[in-house]
């Protein structure tokens, strides 16, 4: 929901405010941003420049500097060249290092492995009646789950819909980024205000 309240155009503060997310949980390029930051003051500090004479080198403004080492502001790769320059560094010792989480934002995903892995180990056990009984409590428990995580999703969707209505949000707005149906707005909105 906070990525739809992004590409809805909402500031970091009201999706804080709305959803309780901070921004590095939803928002994948900001941890970016902060890494390479964090990369750009490391080598900032052994080089021994402040901000202010870093800045001076590039000919910019020591705020942009301290907006970049804070993940704050997008580092486009002619400036990261240039602070590369600067540091006496490659750039690409500033950029930040894809890992598997990057490439496996969908934390659903290794959900999905689960059966597989469930599976697999049941076929480790040889004996043919506990392999059943596994096989019906693993199938018990996923069904449960599936239940539990579809409660928990629409409890989170209308704790958003009701902040984002006391916000003054419009109801199509809430709509689209809760993904609740209309009725399941209506409720939610009126159960709170009685």
């Amino acid at each position: 929901m906070a990525r739809n309240m992004v590409k809805a155009g909402f500031s970091v503060d009201i999706i804080y405010r709305v959803t309780g997310l901070s921004v590095d949980k939803y928002d994948n390029k900001w941890v970016k941003r902060q890494q390479e930051g964090r990369e750009i003051k490391k080598w900032r500090i052994i080089r021994g420049y402040t901000q202010e004479d870093l800045a001076k080198k590039l000919g910019i403004d020591r705020s942009q500097i301290y907006d970049y080492e804070r993940g704050n502001r997008t580092i486009l790769s002619e400036m990261l060249w240039e602070i590369g320059r600067a540091l006496s560094v490659y750039a690409e010792d500033l950029m930040h290092e894809p890992t598997e989480k990057d490439y496996y934002e969908d934390k659903g995903s290794k959900e999905e492995n689960e059966p597989l892995t469930w599976a697999r180990e049941s076929k480790k056990i040889e004996n043919q009646e506990p392999r059943d009984e596994l096989e019906i409590l693993v199938e018990f428990l996923s069904k449960r789950k599936q239940i539990y995580k579809k409660k928990i999703e629409k409890a989170e969707a209308t704790k958003v819909a009701n902040n984002l209505f006391i916000l003054g949000i419009s109801i199509d707005v809430i709509f689209q980024i809760t993904g609740l149906s209309s009725e399941e707005i209506g409720s939610s909105l009126f159960s709170t205000s009685a």
